[in-house]
């Protein structure tokens, strides 16, 4: 499909950690970009019905090495296998300021190394929980200054973003796209929301 041209009346940007990077928007976000490493914990098939009723979880815990996990139920991936996904803020995180500092880490960053303390987590977390295979994955945070994502127009031309899941994304994304979809569609964030909540803010303002 390269090099085709597609003309649209409003255009939302759901780019997250890279909405600063590519010219694709004129004013930068005001971001705080933040490796994460999630661990997927493959569980058998009976496993993850038993926690089909496990709600979507945020342990703001704050602990030394370790704070705010955030964790969902087991859900059937491509290869037809069953993972539990969990994530958590680590001491060791990095913290991202340009697009090489980030394609680094996607590229050649060693997720690895926090396997065994993400497992910790986790089974103090689900003590009872059965897994048969453990493995990591690089991912990265968009924070916002507020906690809350950018949901709002960017631009005269019909160009909105929704972006900033704050590590809460995973949890919450059907919901984020309701709301973004309901501002495209109909010019206005569903009750209860109120826009003033999901404002973006850049990077040039004074505040």
């Amino acid at each position: 499909m390269q090099g085709n041209t597609w003309h649209a009346r409003l255009v939302l940007l759901t780019t997250g950690a890279f909405s600063n990077f590519f010219d694709l928007l004129s004013r930068k976000l005001r971001v705080i970009l933040k490796s994460e490493t999630v661990l997927l914990a493959q569980v058998a098939e009976a496993e993850a019905m038993r926690l089909s009723r496990l709600p979507s979880l945020l342990y703001e815990v704050c602990e030394k090495q370790y704070d705010g996990v955030c964790l969902v139920q087991p859900v059937k991936y491509p290869d037809g296998k069953y993972y539990l996904k969990m994530g958590s803020n680590l001491s060791q995180d990095i913290f991202f300021h340009d697009l090489q500092e980030i394609q680094d880490w996607f590229k050649s960053g060693d997720a690895t190394v926090n396997e065994r303390q993400l497992a910790t987590i986790l089974h103090h977390i689900l003590p009872s929980l059965k897994t048969e295979r453990l493995t990591t994955r690089r991912c990265i945070l968009t924070r916002t200054p507020s906690g809350r994502p950018y949901i709002g127009k960017v631009d005269d031309r019909g160009l909105f973003v929704a972006t900033g899941g704050n590590g809460y994304a995973a949890m919450c994304s059907d919901a984020l796209g309701r709301i973004s979809a309901s501002l495209l569609i109909h010019g206005h964030l569903p009750d209860p929301y109120v826009a003033e909540s999901f404002t973006p803010e850049y990077a040039d303002s004074n505040f």
